[in-house]
């Protein structure tokens, strides 16, 4: 019986490991605008609506980790120019902040779930301030019809 249960934690122990989460906090700009959200998957398939929430300014869910999702924005209508209209958060860091400029109509822009990895450094590499190199390269190379072919 105790070989079953190692085999059967051994089976299921991956799909756990997979199935990371992330916290996802969308705010809401008070009075700003008529509008309705939607976080859509790649297949455009409704994942999170907002339907339910609609005289709440801040909701918190979770989605998976490392896919790419779509904030799906509907302004019906405009109040108040000039104003957040929604701020987008991922494990309390902002990815997205839509203002009053896109007008009405419905917008759309995607996402990425990725944890960010803190230990992510360059090999070799040193701390530097931008002033240090003030310069930029850019390489174009122009080629003619005969060199395409």
């Amino acid at each position: 019986m105790k070989y079953i249960f190692l085999i059967s934690l051994f089976y299921l122990l991956p799909f756990s490991l997979l199935s990371q989460k992330v916290d996802v906090q969308l705010l809401k700009g008070r009075q700003a605008a008529l509008s309705e959200w939607k976080i859509l998957d790649e297949q455009y398939q409704t994942v999170f609506s907002g339907s339910e929430y609609l005289l709440i300014d801040s909701v918190s869910f979770t989605l998976e980790a490392n896919k790419h999702y779509i904030l799906q924005i509907s302004v019906l209508e405009l109040y108040n120019p000039d104003t957040t209209l929604y701020s987008l958060k991922i494990n309390d860091q902002p990815i997205i902040l839509i203002s009053s400029e896109i007008g009405t109509g419905d917008h759309f822009s995607p996402f990425f779930t990725g944890v960010k990895d803190e230990n992510v450094k360059i090999t070799g590499g040193i701390d530097a301030l931008i002033s240090d190199f003030p310069w930029q390269f850019f390489l174009y190379q122009v080629m003619n019809s005969a060199e395409v072919q």
